[in-house]
């Protein structure tokens, strides 16, 4: 009878049935399963199988934004929009003094003192160590991106042809995959060095990238990495914005949504700096029959899906399908951006990440004010275990 009572009191949920448990984990949210994955072995083994599922089925946990880290403290800041919620966590101390983006929910880190650089997953610390650099192009990085995972979604181990690649100010790539013992380069624009404009998104076994001018590259995408020549699509830039006379700046994104390439433009006012509106063109071939050599053409989209939503920044874009009961708290037809400016030597006059209504052209402040100022670029990140 004792027995009895004292099980009552203190329960074995590790017994509970593994469907059970599942059915569990598969209803909470990213800051959920976490706790979830931290009651024991076993409960950690299911977090890890629904997150597994998930990246297999496209349908992710809802991305987070990280707003504030030192990697040499070992902790991190982000930001939920399903509760509102700041959480902080802490990671393993890392020789890192840099984080060059995020992709695939893995960050990439870099400490210039020894050119060293690694991927760190911040919520199961996992590290996946890069080639060193043999010189100092790794200061003028841009974009890096992952393609695919780095984890492998069916062995869960380290995918040996997960390719990465960095763009630098002058579109230069480097790439190299997951075990290389050094980085290779070569130029995205073969003519020259051509000033690095927008975003870079693997689309459809291809590389894309924006250049000066509102020009589109692409390079072809192999399993050994990139090869052949870039080339330049022949589409023009939707909107006049190059003139010196435009009282407003622009930054640009490139992001793949349900299978299609967009564009999207945000505008900005210069002094004081402030998002005015954003722009979105959906990539398509032309229908311009006397064009032998085929082109394209980027159409305007006037609004998303009502279950579709945009997130941008410049280290990290991505495209999310909502429903009311997967996304509790994401709103759709939205765009959701972060601040692209580093204020370390400036005084910032508001906060700078917010939501874009893309049907009234409304702009929202999402972040608590009390958080600012912070040094840091804010970055999205989709969580996974």
């Amino acid at each position: 009878m004792e027995q009895r009572k004292k099980n009552e009191c203190h329960p074995e949920w590790r017994e509970l049935p593994h469907h059970i448990t599942e059915m569990i984990a598969d209803r909470l949210s990213f800051p959920d399963i976490l706790r979830f994955a931290s009651v024991c072995e076993t409960w950690r083994w299911v977090a890890a199988e629904i997150s597994r599922r998930r990246r297999l089925c496209s349908y992710q946990f809802q991305p987070l934004v990280m707003f504030d880290y030192n990697f040499e403290k070992g902790i991190c800041g982000f930001f939920n929009f399903q509760e509102s919620r700041v959480y902080w966590i802490n990671i393993p101390e890392a020789p890192a003094k840099r984080c060059l983006g995020c992709s695939q929910a893995w960050l990439v880190l870099l400490d210039p003192c020894v050119a060293l650089s690694f991927l760190l997953n911040p919520f199961t610390k996992t590290r996946i160590y890069l080639p060193n650099f043999e010189d100092a192009h790794f200061l003028n990085f841009e974009k890096v991106i992952l393609f695919p995972n780095p984890i492998d979604h069916i062995s869960m181990e380290i995918n040996k042809h997960c390719l990465v690649v960095a763009l630098d100010t002058y579109m230069q790539l480097f790439f190299c995959r997951l075990g290389d013992k050094s980085w290779r380069s070569m130029p995205l624009n073969p003519h020259g060095k051509t000033p690095f404009l927008g975003s870079l998104v693997f689309y459809r076994g291809q590389l894309y990238s924006l250049s000066e001018k509102g020009k589109l590259w692409v390079r072809n995408l192999t399993v050994e990495g990139l090869s052949g020549n870039a080339s330049k699509c022949r589409v023009a830039f939707p909107v006049n914005v190059f003139d010196d006379d435009v009282d407003d700046s622009i930054e640009c994104y490139l992001v793949e949504s349900q299978g299609n390439l967009l564009l999207v433009i945000r505008f900005i006012n210069k002094e004081p700096r402030r998002t005015l509106s954003f722009l979105i063109f959906m990539l398509l071939e032309s229908n311009d029959s006397n064009d032998p050599n085929g082109s394209y053409v980027w159409e305007r989209q006037m609004n998303l899906d009502d279950d579709q939503t945009l997130f941008v920044s410049r280290y990290c874009s991505k495209s999310v399908s909502l429903s009311s009961r997967e996304y509790v708290g994401l709103q759709g037809n939205s765009i959701y951006f972060t601040d692209d400016v580093y204020y370390q030597f400036e005084k910032r006059e508001y906060p700078e990440m917010g939501i874009y209504h893309i049907d009234d052209g409304r702009v929202e402040r999402c972040l608590p004010l009390d958080l600012y100022p912070f040094e840091n670029l804010s970055i999205w990140i989709t969580p996974s275990i």
